[in-house]
């Protein structure tokens, strides 16, 4: 392979970017890539096994090949400035990635000031989780990932630096990941082992594995050694949070605007709360009618089920109403959330893009924890009210990020399949819940069906709740918000209850980016308004949503210059 200096054209570019990013192709020792473990995750699995080198020396190597790379993308240039080639995408989906992997690298540090950063060094679900490969071949690949697992955390003591700081909250998300890996590892793990002939396979693997989770238990030791050194603070500070905007999103807005823009979304969505729950009870309050409707949940133990029934009714209704191709037949498993993984509500486990499309995908939904008390699991139970439920696997499945997921898939170019801006991927979801609505699903709300009522409640509380998150992302990084403050403002613009909503807060706090749900949605939609001004009669739904999905997930700017004849360059 020829060094990027002498690199001829975007497409030549592109495909050395990716082998080196990723290790996708097998290459000498000496020239790993840097996310070999990503390439697994894609769908690449010559190197299954491997994991990231994040030694000092290791990230020194790779920020000066990053800086090679950019100083070759910037000379190249396509044949026509016309934006909605493949080459001019390419072009600049690879200077994004280049740019955003250099100021994670350089600026944020997150091998030295984040845990939780090692969370997927330590993730060997995906050997049994996806049906890829003959079960002895994936179980060839876990056996190597569990014995790279304690020089890896030998080189995250090495990193984990309290002088950053390291902040408390993190280091205790950390510390349960970590305790949930090896769970999974002395339980789940090895039921799928045990599915091998070959016996002493078997063997090495559980003795792997034991090691592995004494190294993993070392290192909760140690965090919960220097519990004390950690920070109370967790901000990254106004100049870090709007370059991961810029750097990762190519968004360069001022914070007020941005602020403007979420107060607005934020009123908006409430006001249009208060008008539908006047619809349900006039002489209720809002609190009053969510949390009615909040009762309406399964049992704990009938949560997935619940969940399967909804998608089944999601996938027709995209179907009957025409709203977005359905590339590939394969439907997701409802299985419960992995115990490394249960900070959230529920989440999409989908095939890696190069992968074969049949090869497993998961829609993950998190029971209550069993040893919660019974007012906890209530708590928790409350969120997942049927209408809740039915919103949420709109974000995740039908038509949000399976669908999705299946799209990319086909996307023209290996790097326009690679390579993800999280703003686009979640904007895309969260716009999912509501359009689901507005194109008829739960059908009835404007008759005053009180089912459809409350489905509509559920996909404004979502919202809210990103619209919370959004201005709780800026308040915590940016303007010295405590936890406890945003909890309450969670709390009093979702209706949410204490531990759940203090648990969303907590997520932001080492998740700067997760306001950009809302941030995404409202670029969508804006992006939706200006191609049907332009397009006029001839604008089709279907088409739109086919068309924004067809090309990968790169930030707005690069959508925007391919789908619209006229860009005026606004994103909001």
């Amino acid at each position: 392979m020829s060094t990027p200096t002498d690199m001829r054209s975007i497409a030549e570019a592109g495909a050395a970017f990716l082998q080196e990013f990723a290790q996708m192709w097998p290459r000498e020792r000496s020239a790993y890539g840097f996310w070999p473990f990503g390439a697994a995750y894609m769908g690449r699995h010559d190197r299954d096994g491997a994991l990231a080198d994040f030694s000092s020396s290791a990230i020194s190597r790779r920020l000066q090949a990053l800086d090679t790379w950019a100083t070759t993308l910037e000379r190249l240039a396509p044949a026509s400035h016309d934006g909605t080639n493949d080459a001019h995408i390419d072009l600049a989906t690879l200077r994004w990635v280049c740019n955003a992997e250099r100021f994670a690298l350089r600026e944020i540090q997150p091998h030295r000031s984040r845990p939780m950063h090692y969370n997927d060094t330590l993730d060997v679900s995906l050997y049994i989780r996806r049906n890829y490969a003959p079960l002895d071949e994936r179980l060839q690949g876990l056996l190597r990932h569990l014995r790279a697992i304690p020089d890896a955390l030998d080189v995250a003591r090495t990193n984990l630096d309290f002088s950053v700081p390291i902040a408390s909250i993190d280091l205790q998300q950390a510390r349960r990941a970590f305790r949930g890996h090896i769970y999974y590892l002395q339980k789940d793990l090895l039921t799928g082992v045990n599915q091998t002939t070959d016996s002493a396979l078997a063997r090495q693997i559980e003795d792997a594995a034991e090691t592995a989770i004494g190294s993993i238990a070392d290192l909760v030791d140690y965090l919960s050694a220097n519990a004390s050194r950690a920070s109370s603070a967790s901000a990254i500070g106004e100049a870090r949070f709007m370059g991961l905007l810029r750097e990762f999103d190519l968004i360069d807005l001022s914070l007020d605007d941005l602020r403007r823009a979420g107060q607005t979304n934020l009123d908006a969505n409430r006001a249009h709360l208060l008008e539908v729950c006047r619809q349900i009870d006039p002489s209720a309050s809002v609190p009053e009618v969510a949390s009615r409707l909040q009762d309406n949940h399964p049992k704990w133990d009938a949560l997935l089920p619940a969940a399967r029934d909804v998608l089944a009714s999601l996938r027709t209704h995209i179907i009957e109403r025409d709203l977005v191709g359905l590339p590939f037949p394969y439907e997701p498993i409802v299985d419960e959330t992995l115990p490394f993984h249960r900070w959230g509500f529920a989440s999409m486990d989908s095939p890696g893009v190069f992968e074969a499309p049949d090869a497993n995908v998961y829609y993950y939904v998190t029971s209550p924890d069993a040893d919660w008390n019974s007012v906890q699991k209530s708590q928790w139970m409350r969120r997942f009210n049927y209408p809740s439920i039915a919103n949420t696997s709109a974000h995740e499945a039908y038509p949000g990020h399976y669908v999705q997921s299946m799209h990319k898939r086909l996307a023209p170019t290996p790097v326009q399949q690679a390579f993800d801006c999280f703003t686009h991927w979640e904007a895309w979801a969260h716009y999912s819940e509501q359009m689901m609505l507005d194109e008829g699903y739960g059908a009835g709300a404007d008759a005053g069906d009180e089912a459809a009522l409350a489905m509509r409640v559920a996909q404004l509380q979502g919202a809210l709740l990103r619209n919370a998150r959004y201005m709780v992302a800026i308040g915590l990084h940016c303007d010295d918000m405590s936890v406890d403050d945003a909890t309450r403002i969670i709390m009093d613009a979702t209706q949410m209850d204490e531990l759940p909503a203090r648990q969303e807060a907590e997520r932001g706090t080492f998740d700067p980016a997760y306001g950009n749900y809302c941030l995404g949605k409202m670029m969508l939609l804006k992006l939706r308004d200006d191609a049907q001004r332009e397009q006029g009669a001839a604008f089709s739904l279907r088409q739109f949503h086919d068309d924004f999905l067809s090309h990968g997930a790169p930030p707005f700017p690069i959508v925007r210059a391919r789908m619209l004849q006229q860009d005026d360059g606004k994103l909001l």
